[in-house]
């Protein structure tokens, strides 16, 4: 006991001596050091992002050094080898080590002793107030990642392995459910950390049945994704795979499948992020009303363009017994509400997306990978009567009358969300 205590001390000591001597040639070389979110496979994504738009002196031509911990246990050793090989390729001096005891007294001491601050970066944090960075990326045009030659052959053979005869059109489909996270609490870097607050975003897999069917139908192949999920989907044909539940799962077939995917069909979870950079078509579904400001030019500094459409669960007013609008959910000052308590407090519930609504939702995907349009003539007043409602119960600029499309039949067929 005696004996771990004296070697904390010393490392504390340590970590104190090399701030100083870091701060000390701050006006010749900056080094930053950065918490590497690789526990999430969201965290992993949007690192890129962070690091492209890291705000860097180049007026007084300081050399940057960037030192990233990663966060521990990491959720994709693949998925994390490929950020860091195209991190290397945008800038040479950046390097990358596991998060130790050292890691966690240096980012600790940060906290307790403020100076030479502009060497410790929490990713985005020195983003905020700068928003439509990314916003204004085209991942379509530009993905950010791409698997070479032979890594795509590699790839394809697992295709072989499935018996999978379309080898080219797949859609990869997934529900987030709560399972990933309770399972990162056993590890001591979290046995701390309640992650319920985000449970407001589960749902129901056996919901995407009817979606499932109509993708077999029009020759897709369809991959439910996932790592760790709770429950199968109550569905088995020839076409589907289950493959969150398949002994073929690993690291690297879970982002062949992603990266190379004709789109992707699910929830807002991190995994959405992998195809979205690799400039696959991404249909979010179950999204959360609460936060639209994430799809709009002006909203956040994390705002990112959302090019197809999606659909968003429905806010239920306990006390009322009624669904609430959108212009009820802004004037409640629920614009924002990202937590489990954010709605418990207000007395509402969320009511997960239908079988039928992600139907709808999956007729415009397929209508949309068919010709690369949409029937935007149509819904254009609908789609712009949503938008009006919001920018008037908000205080953002408006830059677009249509940031982002909501699914035309899911509108339609809930004329109560433009009430």
């Amino acid at each position: 006991m005696i004996f771990n205590n004296l070697i904390n001390f010393i490392l504390k000591l340590l970590v104190l001596f090399l701030r100083i001597i870091i701060f000390s040639i701050s006006r010749i070389i900056i080094i930053k050091f950065v918490l590497f979110e690789t526990s999430r496979l969201g965290g992993i994504s949007r690192t890129i992002d962070d690091f492209l738009y890291h705000p860097i002196d180049k007026k007084n031509h300081v050399k940057y050094i960037f030192i990233y911990f990663r966060e521990l246990p990491i959720s994709n050793y693949f998925f994390q080898n490929l950020v860091e090989k195209e991190m290397k390729k945008i800038n040479k001096n950046i390097y990358f080590f596991d998060n130790s005891k050292f890691s966690k007294y240096l980012f600790s001491s940060f906290y307790r002793f403020p100076f030479g601050k502009e060497s410790f970066h929490r990713p985005y944090n020195e983003l905020k107030g700068r928003n439509n960075l990314f916003f204004n990326y085209d991942y379509v045009k530009n993905p950010q990642l791409r698997l070479n030659s032979k890594e795509s052959i590699k790839g394809y053979e697992l295709l072989e392995e499935l018996k999978i005869k379309n080898k080219k059109k797949w859609i990869c489909i997934h529900n987030r459910d709560s399972s990933y996270l309770k399972i990162l609490t056993n590890h001591e870097n979290f046995k701390n950390i309640n992650f319920a607050y985000h449970n407001y975003r589960d749902s129901d897999v056996n919901n995407l049945i009817k979606s499932t069917k109509l993708l077999l139908e029009k020759k897709f192949t369809v991959f439910r994704m996932g790592r760790i999920q709770s429950n199968k989907m109550n569905f088995k044909q020839e076409g589907f795979i289950d493959y969150a539940f398949e002994n073929k799962k690993s690291d690297f077939n879970d982002i062949f499948l992603l990266t190379n995917c004709e789109a992707y069909l699910g929830s807002d979870a991190g995994i959405s992020d992998v195809p979205f950079i690799s400039g696959k078509p991404r249909f979010l579904t179950n999204y959360s009303l609460t936060l639209m400001h994430l799809f709009h030019h002006g909203g956040h500094h994390l705002s990112r363009k959302n090019h197809y459409p999606f659909i968003f669960k429905h806010l239920y007013d306990e006390k009322n017994k009624t669904k609430l609008s959108l212009r009820q959910i802004l004037k409640k000052g629920l614009n924002g509400a990202a937590r489990v308590e954010d709605f418990k407090n207000a007395g509402i519930i969320h009511i997960e997306n239908s079988e039928d609504e992600l139907l709808d939702l999956t007729l415009e995907m397929a209508n949309y990978l068919d010709t690369k349009n949409f029937n935007t003539k149509d819904d254009y007043e609908i789609q712009k009567k949503f938008w009006d409602i919001y920018y008037s119960n908000t205080n953002y600029k408006r830059y677009e009358d249509i940031p982002a499309r909501v699914c035309s039949n899911f509108l339609l067929k809930n004329s109560y969300i433009l009430e």
